[in-house]
């Protein structure tokens, strides 16, 4: 066992360095699965973190999609989020530089490419004016449905609406900017289709709301023509913020809502769903967890369907996520996977559960589980290159605790002590401590691996990040508690 050199707190030596946590990081984001492999976007430092569309194969390569020069990011909302789709032959993504979107052909089986061609277009003057997001492919009418915001009248602020942008080649050659399919709010996100095509959701809200305050789930009809009919709000009566609309195979209509204090699941019958009213959505899983958190940007992705009877999701609870199994014929659940420090982008993908996660211990990586298999093992199919290196040894491990604050309330903190495999301090005194609040303000301070919270410890700092009244993850009430 190494004898520990006794040295002041704040004074060790580390093997992090300043240079080395922002030298050569990528990092993944926004994973989705495909017929033949997984797409996802990584950011490239050396392109000036611009954003790649990727593509991971059945053979564990990773294969560029976009080109050089093109940075695959929307400005929509500003914080922006997804902001690509694909079908079996193409992939549909929006230029951060001109803000339009652009189709590029794809072989998944082979890795080949064309390039790309623009499917908006090029509005004079400033070309960002029109901006895309939240992409998806409706198939059956060969269009692409999408948020789009319109920045064109200067006087008030931007116009958001979902629009439909056809993939069908114009006779006068023009590209289509988008005919509106829904306008009428302030705000529109996550669009979804039936399997069928019969039906779309989407989200909405208004102002002075945020996406974590009152939103509404939309479902409407579509007709041959590609219109909506008999547009309805779900639970007009039941306020709250409802996100992350999604069909399930049978065609029963899922999201998340916060009625019960957490973000948890919900779930109208196929059968219910031509009613006048829509009432009656059932909860599918009742946990004080929560199954996501703010939506920031778009493309959170939480939960996914596994056959008929069985979800794959995600829950957060005191700073720590894990990967649960849901039975929906008897309402219970198996946990896969526990202590992860960030969990994102859950989908079930060829008999598998794919998803985005950071640890404790190590950086954010694509991984998969095989469902229903025994031993459970995890898989890292891709990491991200780092240019910080430090053994699992020499990490600090985050503890989660609770704290009395104003008013007879409780507020909660993640603490990282002095961590060291050389050094330590003297035992009558005690370390130099850094206290970190984060942003949002409805963010939260994550137990995820974080190399700038080990750059301190391991120098002899304690580091404090405080999860304060109004930060998501403990709940509506919590969060709610922001504006009092």
């Amino acid at each position: 066992m190494t004898q520990l050199q006794q040295i002041d707190y704040g004074h060790w030596p580390s093997p992090l360095t300043a240079e080395s946590l922002f030298a050569s990081t990528e990092s993944i984001a926004f994973l989705r699965p495909a017929k033949n492999g997984l797409f996802f976007l990584m950011s490239m430092p050396e392109e000036g973190n611009a954003q790649v569309l990727m593509f991971l194969n059945a053979a564990g390569e990773r294969i560029r999609v976009s080109p050089t020069n093109f940075n695959i990011r929307s400005q929509v909302h500003e914080y922006a989020g997804i902001s690509y789709t694909f079908d079996d032959h193409n992939v549909y993504y929006c230029n951060f530089s001109d803000q339009q979107i652009y189709r590029q052909t794809f072989d998944q089986e082979r890795g080949k490419c064309s390039s790309p061609v623009a499917l908006t277009p090029r509005v004079s003057g400033d070309s960002r004016v029109l901006r895309y997001a939240d992409l998806i492919v409706d198939a059956t009418r060969q269009r692409l449905i999408c948020v789009r915001e319109d920045h064109r009248t200067a006087d008030i602020e931007p116009r958001n609406a979902l629009v439909a942008i056809s993939l069908k080649a114009r006779n006068d050659g023009e590209k289509d900017e988008g005919q509106i399919l829904f306008g009428n709010s302030d705000f529109v996100s996550s669009p979804c289709l039936s399997a069928d095509g019969h039906r779309l959701t989407f989200q909405t809200w208004d102002h002075p709301n945020m996406p974590w305050d009152d939103t509404q789930i939309q479902l409407s009809n579509v007709d041959t023509e590609g219109n909506l009919q008999n547009l309805r709000v779900v639970c007009p009566d039941r306020p709250g913020a409802l996100v992350q609309p999604i069909f399930s195979p049978q065609g029963d209509l899922f999201f998340i809502a916060d009625w019960s204090d957490w973000w948890n699941l919900y779930r109208i019958a196929a059968k219910e769903l031509d009613q006048p009213e829509l009432k009656d959505a059932v909860p599918v899983l009742a946990v004080d967890a929560e199954m996501c958190g703010p939506q920031w940007q778009f493309g959170n992705h939480s939960y996914d369907f596994v056959g008929d009877d069985t979800i794959v999701l995600s829950l957060n609870r005191n700073g720590v996520w894990q990967l649960r199994l849901l039975n929906l014929k008897d309402g219970t659940s198996t946990s896969l996977i526990e202590d992860i420090g960030l969990l994102e982008h859950v989908f079930h993908h060829n008999g598998e559960a794919v998803f985005l996660a950071n640890s404790l211990v190590e950086t954010g990586a694509i991984q998969s589980l095989k469902l229903f298999a025994q031993p459970t093992e995890v898989r890292t199919l891709l990491r991200g290159r780092s240019s910080v290196t430090l053994e699992c040894a020499a990490i600090s491990i985050p503890r989660h605790f609770s704290y009395s604050t104003a008013g007879d309330a409780e507020a909660y903190g993640i603490y990282y002590s002095p961590h060291s495999l050389s050094s330590k301090g003297a035992a009558d005194t005690l370390p130099p401590l850094i206290v970190s609040v984060h942003g949002g303000p409805t963010g939260n301070a994550k137990t995820a691996f974080n190399p700038a919270v080990q750059f301190w410890t391991s120098r002899g700092y304690a580091w404090l990040d405080v999860n304060h009244r109004g930060s998501s993850g403990y709940g509506r009430r919590f969060r709610q508690a922001l504006y009092n």
